[in-house]
């Protein structure tokens, strides 16, 4: 077996710096300015004429999250999330039982929703308008 020559070793030790001072800066400096409009939020029409709009880049912020800043989002995110202990999840349900919960669960949850907005009410007065013809027959 040949050791790693050191051009090789170069190379991995290059890619591991600028990793790190990418993760480094994305961590210090979580943004950058919008290449497309230099950080202004608005781009020019293209006719020239009329008021700019806001930059479809950075939707008119003019800063832009960097991509490195999203890896370490996404990563962190994943981690926090990440099932590190089985033991502490508690009781396995059987299907029957966890459909059977999710039911009732989703069944309450509809419930306080029509009770909150009186979806029942509100659709008696729509259909009373349009039999009205207040509404232009619609």
């Amino acid at each position: 077996m040949n050791p790693p020559s050191l051009p090789a070793i170069d190379v991995i030790g290059a890619v591991a710096v600028f990793t790190l001072c990418n993760l480094g800066v994305a961590w210090l400096r979580p943004f950058k300015t919008c290449r497309r409009c230099n950080g202004y939020g608005k781009t020019a029409r293209r006719s020239g004429h009329g008021r700019p709009r806001p930059c479809r880049r950075c939707h008119g912020h003019g800063v832009r999250l960097r991509y490195s800043r999203r890896l370490l989002n996404v990563a962190r995110a994943h981690f926090r999330n990440a099932d590190l202990h089985p033991a502490d999840r508690g009781p396995v349900l059987a299907d029957t039982e966890l459909d059977a919960t999710l039911a009732d669960a989703h069944s309450k949850h509809l419930a306080a929703i029509t009770a909150r907005l009186d979806l029942d009410g509100a659709w008696r007065s729509v259909m009373a308008r349009v039999s009205a013809g207040r509404n232009g027959g619609r």
